[in-house]
């Protein structure tokens, strides 16, 4: 963002209906960003834009990234998780 702080991004990959569905969560997450009362409770929009054809979405960072949640986690046989 303009003040240099850390944020995160999600990348939809250009799958059309994957595409669709993301927009329509743009849109919940700006209608919420409006209603003040709301968006506090809720992760905050800063934007979204289109990069070779993927659809990419800036919010502010909440925490760590689930990959390194789960990378930290010890691992357990027949969990069906990969390194």
């Amino acid at each position: 963002t303009k003040h240099k702080e850390t944020v995160a991004v999600k990348v939809i990959r250009r799958v059309q209906r994957y595409v669709e569905d993301a927009l329509v969560e743009v849109g919940i997450m700006d209608d919420l960003l409006r209603n003040r009362g709301a968006s506090r409770h809720c992760v905050r929009l800063f934007k979204h834009f289109h990069y070779r054809d993927h659809l990419c979405i800036v919010t502010e960072l909440l925490g760590r990234s689930l990959y390194h949640a789960m990378k930290d986690m010890p691992r357990r046989r027949g969990d069906g998780l990969r390194e």
